[in-house]
């Protein structure tokens, strides 16, 4: 591995750990797009999986699992602790915070197991898929690879996660046209990052970047 590959994944890791934990945060912002309700964390998410991409056409399969685990990992860790800080806070007996408390971060224990379960079975159908693809002659395009495995991942990790999430907050059809809004937005968000994606795969790929070393 090539020093600008080891801290590219750095950086992957990075931000992919942002990008799911602010993920969480917005799960509960709703918006209404063309007559749709659709949450703010679509907005945000999507970048996982083309982090998840990229990782999977520069280090392969396994690295693309581990990075998938140790975001899990630090999902649970940042959900955990704010909410037992918090808890815990000075402020905790107050009314105001009880109220506060509830709104933003009481769904995070929700949140989170949707996300378990939904983010197992979507990043695994994503990366199995995309290394899958990689491997087969007819798919050497890295952009209709990253597009297709990510539908399919998206598809999976949605239909979960929104079933979880939404479960009692919102009628059965409301959260059926929010996956389907869901949907069409993240196919057009995969199908634009699928060329900076690209870019930034080939980038990472080649050449080496000159770090200092100490003597």
């Amino acid at each position: 591995m090539t020093d600008r590959q080891q801290f590219s994944l750095i950086w992957l890791a990075v931000l992919s750990m942002v990008a799911m934990v602010v993920a969480d945060t917005l799960t509960y912002k709703l918006f209404t797009l063309f007559g749709l309700v659709l949450s703010v964390s679509l907005v945000v998410f999507p970048i996982t999986y083309c982090i998840s991409d990229v990782v999977v056409e520069v280090y392969g399969q396994r690295v693309a699992m581990m990075l998938m685990a140790a975001t899990l990992v630090g999902d649970l860790l940042f959900d955990g602790s704010l909410s037992f800080s918090s808890l815990y806070s000075s402020a905790a007996n107050t009314q105001a915070f009880s109220h506060a408390y509830y709104t933003v971060l009481h769904p995070l224990w929700r949140v989170f197991t949707g996300n378990i379960i939904a983010l197992i079975a979507g990043f695994v159908i994503n990366i199995s898929l995309m290394d899958k693809l990689r491997r087969h002659a007819h798919f050497k395009s890295f952009i209709a690879r990253s597009i297709f495995s990510t539908f399919c991942g998206e598809l999976v990790f949605t239909s979960i996660g929104y079933c979880i999430w939404f479960y009692h907050k919102r009628s059965d059809l409301q959260i059926a046209f929010m996956i389907a809004g869901s949907m069409g937005f993240k196919v057009v968000f995969a199908s634009v990052m699928a060329l900076p994606a690209s870019a930034i795969a080939r980038w990472v790929a080649s050449g080496e970047l000159s770090i200092q070393r100490p003597d």
